[in-house]
C-alpha cells in the first residue's frame, strides 16, 4: 500500500505515533533529547523555558490518542516564541462514503458559526485537495475555536491535516506555517524507512 509521506521541514517536528521510538522508551526521554538538541539552535533558555516547552512536547505525545490523530506534528522556532500542533488523521474509505472533500473540510459543520470558507489546494508534488477555515462554537466551550483543516483524497481514502485554536491571533499566525505542512504532502509508490516521516495510508 502506498504510504502517504509528510516531510515536516524544520520548524515542524514530528511527534513520534509510538513509544517506545528509536532509543527513547517514553515520551519523557523522547521530550529530553528533543530539547537539548533544540538548545543548539535556541541557544540557552532562561528560566523555566526550556521546561515550558517539554512540558508541552510530552503533553501532546501522550494525549495523541485522546486528541483521535494518527499522527502529530508540532511548531517550535525558539524558546519564548508561540508552540503550535497540527494533527493529522487518516479516514478509511468505508467511513468518508461518498462524502465530498468539501463536506469533510467541515462545509456542512453544524457547529460553525458562518459557512466556512473553502478553497482548493494542492501540494508541492501535485497531490490536489481542499483547505478550509471555520469557527465553532462548541458546547460548553470558553469562546469560538478557530479550526483550518486540509483533505486530501489518498488511496484507502482521506487524510486530514488540521489545527484548531482558541486564540484567534494565534489562528491566523498558525494559518501560513500550517500551508506551509501541508505542500509537504505527497504519496509515494516506494516503502518509507521505519524511521521515516510516513503513515501508512
Amino acid at each position: 500500500m502506498s504510504p502517504v509521506v509528510i516531510e515536516h521541514n524544520a520548524p515542524w517536528i514530528g511527534i513520534p505515533e509510538t513509544f517506545p521510538y528509536l532509543d527513547w522508551a517514553n515520551a519523557d526521554e523522547w521530550a529530553d533529547a528533543l530539547v537539548a538538541e533544540l538548545a543548539g539552535s535556541f541557544g540557552e533558555p532562561e528560566a523555566g523555558e526550556s521546561a515550558a516547552l517539554r512540558e508541552f512536547l510530552v503533553t501532546v505525545a501522550e494525549s495523541r490518542e485522546q486528541r483521535g490523530a494518527d499522527r502529530g506534528y508540532i511548531w517550535a522556532d525558539g524558546w519564548s516564541t508561540d508552540s503550535y500542533l497540527a494533527d493529522v488523521t487518516m479516514i478509511p474509505a468505508a467511513l468518508s462514503g461518498q462524502l465530498t472533500l468539501d463536506q469533510l473540510a467541515g462545509s456542512e459543520d453544524p457547529l460553525a458559526v458562518e459557512a466556512p470558507v473553502i478553497e482548493p489546494f494542492v501540494t508541492d508534488a501535485g497531490l490536489e485537495g481542499v483547505v478550509s477555515a471555520r469557527y465553532l462554537n462548541e458546547p460548553g466551550a470558553d469562546g469560538l475555536i478557530a479550526r483550518a483543516d486540509y483533505v486530501f483524497p489518498i488511496p484507502s481514502g482521506h487524510l486530514r491535516l488540521y489545527t484548531a485554536q482558541f486564540d484567534l491571533v494565534r489562528f491566523e499566525k498558525v494559518l501560513p506555517k500550517l500551508a506551509d505542512l501541508a505542500t509537504t504532502i505527497s504519496i509515494v509508490d516506494a516503502p518509507v524507512a521505519a524511521d521515516g516521516p510516513a503513515i501508512s495510508a
